[in-house]
């Protein structure tokens, strides 16, 4: 009979013993659980932080080059020619419109005084402008 009642304490204690093991083996297999999920997570973070900065950086870049696209327009605008083989050619130009404006006594030719005056606040503008298209012509053949 002791052994009856000694092996039935046994069974009991195993039985709680392997209680307590399926409970650590859960709470263990839930870390476990938890820290893949953790890592996982960590790694879904890193790797949108990383697409993050990739898109930053195109569209800085874009940004840039849509800003030189529009100073390339506005340098259009001036009536430069492009083809003129020196700035000062093109100033030339301008001044020979400016005379033949003056001798017709045109109504532009207030308005085209204030553009020649403005010419000379400009011309650094436009010599940064044609050093910008020079640039992006570079670029797009590159």
């Amino acid at each position: 009979m002791y052994e009856v009642v000694t092996l039935w304490i046994c069974e009991e204690a195993n039985k709680h013993h392997c209680r307590e093991w399926r409970l650590l083996l859960e709470q263990q297999l839930h870390s476990t659980a938890t820290n893949e999920h953790e890592r996982l997570v960590k790694e879904k973070i890193e790797e949108l932080q990383a697409a993050e900065h990739e898109w930053k950086s195109a569209t800085k870049n874009s940004q840039q080059r849509i800003g030189i696209i529009e100073l390339l327009s506005r340098f259009k605008t001036f009536e430069t020619n492009l083809l003129a083989s020196s700035y000062d050619d093109l100033l030339q130009q301008q001044v020979n419109k400016y005379n033949h404006y003056r001798q017709l006594g045109d109504d532009l030719d207030e308005e085209h005084t204030a553009w020649l005056k403005n010419t000379k606040m400009i011309a650094p503008i436009v010599e940064r402008f044609q050093e910008l298209y020079d640039h992006v012509y570079e670029l797009d053949n590159n």
